[in-house]
């Protein structure tokens, strides 16, 4: 996924501020910290002889890294696609920060955001770390759900039970006093009966009396009981209310969480959907696999001659173009970034000599114009077919990002020059 083959590292947490060459593909993503790490030996290690022959070997030869060594947390200075470029890189860092193609703050933050972005795309594709993003919501709701909420299940005829029985044991006693009421009555009917017949009436009306009274506190414990029961009733309500808009509330705020990490994966998705666009397009079979190359194209252009007289050809000449644009076109950045696309592009088909003899639109001294060459019509009408359908590419910003690139030449072409001095 990176794709130059060597890193230059800090080693962030070392008592000294070690720098070093590793593998690109050593170094990966902490999901927990959002920084960046790397197996390597430790301080101590890297005073053995042995040790430190292995680790040059499995460095210079981008092997995998023993498994005993421990990962270090580090800090991106510089990328490099050869091991001699990445010496000669390395000598650099004792006296500067970075050794990126710039030497703007703001452009070595973001390179090293890019290079970040890229080893944490590397890691998310494992099938683990989406599995762990969809189940740590559920997670969260059932242990939450356990904690917070008790769902056995509500019984309120359990307290109304209770009271019911209560209350028939109040009816028993009443009956109980109202049978004893009777027989004593009788009792007393019957002696008075005995004494005097005017008595007799006198007790049944006393016994018809006992017999409403009772009627109506049987009706009054009935009632009683009845709004007792209404009451559970309504508090078994109540807390059954409560407890649902907890529960709502929770899934609620689990469900928020899980769209927020469902984005996530979304964004995930579409950036290793563009990347595996860009493998597909370095491809390119619909583009050229068909064609037969009928023009020898000799690239880099080495001197001024050799371009002006590839330009000239380029002007009537449709199937030349064709090859041009099939050359070119797996060359375009997938991210869309014009100065990256055109550097890729200027540091395919040119030396730097030939395009230190240009300006991009204005007259400088003895140097050409750039814009006014056949290549330039023909490359910009590829980026504007490129373009068309994302952010349209305008003259102005195109040969800008020319210029830019015109300007930058004698800084790649240094590292080419430092290599042969190498070599």
């Amino acid at each position: 996924m990176c794709e130059e083959k060597y890193s230059l590292v800090l080693f962030v947490e070392d008592s000294q501020e070690n720098i070093d060459i590793v593998p690109s593909d050593w170094i990966v993503h902490n999901k927990i910290d959002d920084n960046l790490y790397c197996k390597f030996i430790s301080e101590s290690e890297a005073k053995n002889i042995e040790i430190s022959k292995l680790l040059r070997k499995k460095v210079k030869n981008l092997e995998n890294p023993d498994e005993s060594w421990k990962f270090h947390r580090v800090d991106v200075r510089g990328r490099a696609d050869t091991w001699k470029e990445a010496e000669t890189k390395l000598k650099k860092l004792s006296v500067k920060s970075h050794v990126f193609t710039t030497d703007d703050e703001r452009i070595i933050e973001k390179r090293q955001a890019d290079i970040k972005k890229k080893c944490r795309l590397k890691r998310s594709i494992r099938h683990d770390d989406v599995h762990d993003l969809l189940t740590e919501c559920e997670l969260d709701l059932t242990q939450a759900l356990d904690k917070d909420i008790d769902f056995s299940p509500i019984n309120p005829s359990q307290k109304i039970t209770v009271s019911t029985r209560t209350c028939l044991k109040d009816d028993d006693s009443v009956s109980v006093h109202s049978d004893t009421s009777v027989e004593s009555n009788d009792d007393t009917s019957k002696k008075n009966q005995q004494k005097n017949v005017n008595d007799s009436s006198s007790s049944n009306e006393h016994e018809n009396n006992n017999k409403t009274h009772t009627d109506a506190n049987v009706k009054e414990v009935e009632a009683m009981t009845q709004l007792t029961t209404k009451m559970t009733t309504n508090t078994e309500i109540e807390k059954n209310c409560t407890c649902c808009q907890e529960t709502t509330e929770l899934v609620l705020k689990q469900f928020r969480k899980l769209s927020q990490q469902l984005g996530t994966l979304h964004g995930l998705v579409i950036e290793m959907r563009n990347e595996l666009h860009q493998i597909k397009k370095n491809e390119f079979p619909g583009r050229s696999a068909h064609k037969e190359k009928v023009h020898n194209i000799q690239i880099p252009f080495t001197t001024l001659y050799e371009f002006e007289t590839f330009d000239n050809a380029l002007k009537d000449n449709s199937s030349l173009k064709s090859e041009l644009g099939d050359m070119i076109w797996p060359l375009i950045d997938g991210t869309n970034k014009l100065s990256k696309s055109l550097t890729n592009i200027f540091m395919k088909f040119f030396k730097a000599e030939v395009l230190h003899k240009f300006t991009a639109i204005k007259k400088t001294g003895e140097k050409k114009i750039f814009k006014e060459t056949n290549f330039s019509l023909c490359l910009y009408e590829i980026f504007v077919e490129e373009y068309k359908n994302k952010d349209p590419v305008k003259a102005e910003q195109f040969y800008k990002a020319i210029g830019r690139v015109l300007n930058n030449a004698k800084d790649w072409e240094h590292g080419r020059k430092t290599k042969k001095a190498m070599d």
